[in-house]
């Protein structure tokens, strides 16, 4: 297995921890309960994301190595910028727990280290 297919793979475990993270959110608010991270309109656009995220991880997957090399670049800024920092800034206050605005922390961080080395090893496999 190269790095490139490591990275890809491990980002596709990404994919499945932040849509399940999101989903178990959205059945959270549907039975009156606290959304682990922010509102429903909040969880819904997160849940776009994620499947942007996941386009690129299936471009990468199926040899699509130029729209791999140009999306995941931004997935990786996208998901540093509002997947980790935002969390962060916006404190566990805004969350259903502590432990609901750490996990949605660790899921990004893995994620954000999961698409660097992606991006890194696409652009060393020619």
């Amino acid at each position: 297995m190269t790095v490139l297919q490591g990275a890809l793979r491990a980002q596709l475990g990404w994919f499945a921890a932040a849509s399940l993270y999101n989903s178990l959110s959205l059945v959270a608010m549907a039975q009156g309960q606290q959304g682990y991270a922010g509102d429903a309109a909040t969880t819904k656009s997160a849940m776009f994301a994620v499947l942007f995220f996941g386009a690129t991880t299936v471009a990468g997957i199926s040899g699509r190595t130029l729209t791999y090399r140009i999306l995941a670049p931004i997935a990786l800024i996208l998901l540093l910028v509002g997947g980790v920092i935002k969390h962060f800034l916006l404190g566990p206050a805004d969350y259903a727990s502590f432990v609901s605005w750490v996990i949605a922390i660790a899921i990004n961080t893995f994620g954000v280290v999961a698409f660097g080395i992606g991006v890194v090893a696409s652009y060393r496999s020619d």
